[in-house]
């Protein structure tokens, strides 16, 4: 099935050396939706009663993700220069099996500047580099303590990202890209009844796997 999709990606490229196209040059305006994974490594340091107890984990959070971007970018020769943002939603989420432990990916927005190189008049291959900052909500319940904490936080994150794109008509084009976002660390501090009995440093990581369609003006 990736063969035959990626196939008709490529025959879709070289089909569209036959149209006449303007260019890729000018704003845009687009909707994107794929897949989305998040890796998360959890330290977690014991104070007070808990000290010396220090436990590493990682959990994974996968769901659905989609939105909005537009951008401007200006062909120069054989090659592309461009800017863009773009603003997302998505239902990835983690549960733990004993349900201790919830993360939840909610809404997202970024920036980036993509460069890019012409297979084919009409066939972009791209890279980006970027900044994302998403929101994410984390809970911690432990009912046998009883002990419950949990925090709504937004995260900045490097992006990267690679992708091809082709143009369909004189101003509608579509692309396949992948990005990959590190964030920034970040630790929740825990106590009970008043007293510090630890802290928790998540390390989020996502991979993001879309389709998209653009209009160029």
């Amino acid at each position: 099935m990736k063969i035959a999709f990626i196939t008709s990606f490529l025959a879709t490229a070289m089909l569209a050396g036959a149209i006449r196209a303007e260019s890729f040059d000018g704003p845009y305006i687009g909707l994107q939706g794929g897949y989305e994974r998040f890796n998360v490594d959890a330290d977690f340091i014991g104070a007070g009663p808990l000290a010396g107890t220090n436990l590493s984990t990682e959990f994974h959070a996968a769901g659905m993700e989609g939105g909005l971007f537009l951008g401007y970018g200006r062909k120069l020769g054989n090659f592309y220069l461009g800017a863009e943002v773009d603003g997302s939603l998505g239902n990835a989420d983690y549960h733990s099996s004993g349900g201790t432990t919830e993360i939840e990916r909610r809404y997202g927005y970024g920036a980036s500047l993509r460069a890019g190189w012409f297979a084919l008049p009409h066939f972009l291959y791209y890279s980006r580099i970027g900044v994302v900052s998403t929101n994410f909500d984390y809970d911690l319940n432990v009912p046998s303590v009883p002990f419950a904490a949990g925090d709504d936080v937004s995260l900045t994150g490097l992006r990267l990202g690679l992708g091809a794109e082709a143009l369909l008509t004189d101003h509608l084009t579509w692309r396949l890209g992948w990005d990959y976002t590190s964030y920034e660390d970040y630790t929740i501090r825990y106590s009970l009844s008043g007293t510090p009995i630890g802290s928790e440093k998540l390390s989020p990581q996502s991979h993001n796997f879309q389709l998209g369609l653009a209009y160029t003006f």
